[in-house]
């Protein structure tokens, strides 16, 4: 069990993507991610998604479009409701299943970096695809 972060920077901004990181992130049940002070634009948070692990990650003031706590990721409000839920999902395998599959699905059919494009080219927030 890996409970640090992972990969390393070297200079300001995201510039490069380590092996390790990749590796770790793509060989895990459950990924925690933290929404910074200053906002990521959920990139971790689609990329977790991606790796089709069950995602955690603090309260958002929106989640993203289609992502529901419980449903498709897992939100957690403190450290010790963190511990609990990992604990239990890593007792629960169906549902944790169930959620990461979810997720995944919703990351890699809604939230990808074309979608947005055809959504500002076509103008239609209101189709899953900008259609």
């Amino acid at each position: 069990m890996i409970l640090s972060p992972m990969g390393r920077r070297s200079r300001p901004g995201r510039n490069s993507v380590q092996k390790e990181y990749v590796d770790t992130l793509t060989s895990t049940k459950i990924v925690v991610t933290s929404q910074r002070d200053r906002w990521e634009d959920h990139y971790r948070l689609m990329e977790a998604l991606a790796t089709g692990a069950l995602v955690m990650t603090d309260p958002m003031s929106s989640l993203p479009r289609y992502l529901k706590d419980g449903e498709s990721l897992v939100v957690y409000h403190s450290l010790a409701e963190l511990k609990e839920k990992i604990l239990y999902y890593l007792d629960h395998d169906d549902e944790r299943l169930a959620i990461a599959r979810k997720g995944h699905w919703i990351a890699m059919n809604h939230h990808r970096s074309w979608h947005g494009l055809e959504r500002i080219i076509f103008g239609d927030w209101t189709k899953p695809m900008g259609r």
